[in-house]
C-alpha cells in the first residue's frame, strides 16, 4: 500500500473518530447543565432519545484538529440502518461500509482499500465493528454502558462519561 493510500485510509478513519466522539445531544434543563445528574440517570436518558430509522441521508460537516493545526470539510452522508454506511465528498472521495466490509475509492489519486475491519481496529488502536463505527457517526455510544462503571463529569458544555478508576 503507497504512503497516499495510507494517509487517506489514515485520514478518513480519524474524520469517523472525530465526528463520533462528540454529540451534539446534550440533556440540560433551561440551558444548563444539571450538576447533580447521575451517570445512571444519564445513560436512561441517553436510552431514551436513540435514533430509530431506516434509513438517514444529509450532510456531516468532518472537523480534525491536532495541536495548532486544524482542517474541516462536509460530505454527504447515507446510512440504511445496520446494512450499509456511504460517504461521498463531492464525488471524489467515496466510502462504503457494511458489516463485513470497509471499503473506500479516492479519484484524486487513484487510490483504493477494500477490506475488513481488522485494518481499521489496528490503526485506530481500538477494536472496531459496523454497528460502533455506526453508532460513533450517529453520537450514539460505542460501548454498553453499566452506570455503576461510569461517573460523570461536564467538559466543554457536555456530559462526559468517564470509567471509574
Amino acid at each position: 500500500m503507497t504512503f497516499k493510500t495510507q494517509f487517506s485510509l489514515y485520514t478518513i478513519l480519524l474524520l469517523f473518530v472525530f465526528v463520533g466522539c462528540k454529540s451534539t445531544k446534550t440533556i440540560v434543563a433551561n440551558g444548563e447543565l444539571n450538576s447533580r445528574l447521575t451517570a445512571k440517570q444519564l445513560i436512561k436518558q441517553t436510552e431514551k432519545v436513540e435514533s430509530d430509522f431506516k434509513t438517514l441521508v444529509g450532510k456531516m460537516k468532518i472537523e480534525y484538529i491536532e495541536k495548532d493545526r486544524s482542517e474541516g470539510t462536509t460530505v454527504s452522508l447515507r446510512i440504511e440502518k445496520d446494512k450499509t454506511i456511504w460517504m461521498s465528498k463531492l464525488g471524489l472521495v467515496k466510502a462504503m461500509i457494511t458489516p463485513t466490509r470497509v471499503a473506500f475509492y479516492n479519484k484524486l489519486d487513484n487510490t483504493y482499500f477494500d477490506g475488513d475491519f481488522k485494518y481499521l481496529s489496528n490503526l485506530l488502536g481500538t477494536e472496531l465493528d459496523f454497528q460502533k463505527v455506526q453508532n460513533m457517526l450517529l453520537g450514539q455510544s460505542m460501548f454498553a454502558l453499566n452506570d455503576k462503571d461510569y461517573e460523570i463529569d461536564v467538559f466543554d458544555q457536555s456530559y462526559q462519561l468517564k470509567l471509574k478508576k
